[in-house]
């Protein structure tokens, strides 16, 4: 068997890879008000980028940024329903500046505008 180079690290078990995907997400759901980088979540989780990018690929089939966006539009989706926050107000709780930005990427993920969302009071799209 050839030895792994130093450099190189020991793949994760499942257990390891879920485990690694929990910290990632904790951190994620902590600054999901700000602009985060994937660098920032590496080394909160002791890994190196591409590293974390293969372990959050293998344990969820997502992307690091995909899952960063699942995040927030589930925390918008919270408070649109449980506050009374502006929609700008609330895509700025989330960390997207934008406001069109923000509706257009809730209208994609969730089929209807965060306004008719919220008039829902989000029960159809639960």
């Amino acid at each position: 068997a050839t030895a792994r180079p130093a450099s190189t690290p020991a793949p994760l078990d499942a257990a390891g890879q879920r485990d690694v995907v929990a910290r990632a997400d904790a951190f994620l759901a902590r600054n999901l008000h700000r602009t985060v980088t994937r660098s920032e979540v590496a080394a909160a989780v002791h890994l190196s980028v591409p590293h974390l990018g293969r372990v959050v690929r293998a344990a969820t089939g997502e992307t690091v940024l995909a899952r960063l966006t699942a995040l927030r539009l589930a925390r918008a989706k919270s408070l649109l329903v449980e506050s009374t926050l502006s929609v700008s107000q609330i895509a700025s709780q989330v960390g997207i500046a934008s406001f069109s930005h923000f509706a257009r990427l809730f209208k994609v993920a969730v089929g209807v505008t965060p306004t008719d969302y919220r008039r829902a009071g989000g029960r159809a799209w639960q």
